[in-house]
């Protein structure tokens, strides 16, 4: 298993509505998110057959709300020769499987969140295991 931390300066724009500032934080970069009710949504991204993701999003940590939070679930293919930000969540390139965060506005403008990730290497076959932790400033 791989342990890291990441510390990741965003310069976010937020948007204005409060359920879509909900999808923001904890989400894949970029994804949109669709609202099913106030606290949850659901997201989302394709790019040929080489990376595709979907995710159920609970709730969410809003950056100029403090002490809300989120929980998120979500399946994940990236091949390997696709770029993503490496930033985005738990799972590596070249790799499939479930990936489940939690995100916390610790102050205004300051989110911490966790993410797991469980699947296996699409190269090897061998199971692929990874936990990362970040600390977002939104300015």
């Amino acid at each position: 298993m791989k342990l890291s931390l990441a510390v990741a300066l965003t310069a976010a724009l937020l948007a204005g509505c409060y359920g879509q500032a909900a999808a923001a934080v904890g989400t894949p970069s970029g994804a949109p998110a669709y609202p099913l009710n106030r606290n949850v949504s659901v997201g989302a991204r394709f790019v040929q057959d080489k990376d595709w993701a979907a995710q159920l999003n609970y709730k969410g940590a809003h950056p100029e709300i403090r002490g809300t939070w989120g929980l998120y679930a979500a399946y994940r293919y990236q091949d390997r020769y696709i770029w993503v930000d490496p930033l985005w969540g738990s799972a590596g390139l070249g790799q499939q499987g479930w990936e489940l965060g939690a995100s916390y506005a610790l102050l205004r403008n300051v989110v911490l969140s966790a993410h797991y990730f469980s699947g296996k290497d699409l190269g090897s076959g061998e199971d692929a295991e990874r936990i990362l932790g970040r600390i977002e400033f939104h300015f």
